[in-house]
């Protein structure tokens, strides 16, 4: 991801009025917060590598500070570790996320409903870059983008009933 914060995401302030999004735009934009969410972890972890590779652990036999067993190194390295089990878990939430979308965007019947949501919500993809790849102009795009949300919508979820029989991870608040 190029690290711009794309249009329409949750969180963006003046672009759309509350209440405008749909269900289907809900549950797809979650990859784009958790795929931010590890950029930002692997980020930390680059600082602590840093940290790491700065500090030199004591080798002297010489008693430590009352209640201080590790050294500072030692210190880092458990920080290390413990952010990497949270990237490795946050990955495979991303994984099983994707794959439940992937689900969800092969039910629209139109191909390119499909392929614009999979560039937007699979690839995350700037609506320019989306209308150069599907050679279309980018107003062209949203709309057909608008589109597939709504067929999703009332394929998926329109109704609660089926919403819960599905297999996706959908948060039943959006049922």
């Amino acid at each position: 991801m190029n690290g711009k914060m794309p249009e329409n995401v949750p969180g963006r302030i003046g672009k759309e009025p509350s209440g405008s999004r749909s269900s289907a735009q809900n549950f797809l934009e979650q990859s784009w917060r958790l795929n931010e969410e590890i950029d930002c972890k692997i980020e930390q972890l680059d600082v602590l590598n840093a940290l790491a590779g700065k500090t030199t652990g004591t080798l002297s036999g010489m008693p430590h500070a009352p209640g201080h067993e590790g050294s500072k190194l030692e210190d880092i390295i458990v920080k290390i570790v413990d952010l990497q089990e949270e990237i490795n878990a946050d990955i495979d939430r991303l994984v099983d996320l994707k794959k439940e979308m992937m689900r969800m965007i092969a039910q629209v019947e139109d191909k390119d409903q499909r392929l614009i949501l999979e560039l937007r919500y699979l690839c995350h993809e700037e609506w320019p870059t989306i209308a150069v790849k599907c050679n279309l102009s980018e107003r062209h795009t949203k709309r057909i983008h608008y589109l597939a949300l709504k067929a999703l919508d009332e394929k998926i979820f329109s109704d609660s009933e089926s919403c819960h029989g599905m297999s996706l991870f959908i948060p039943p608040d959006m049922c």
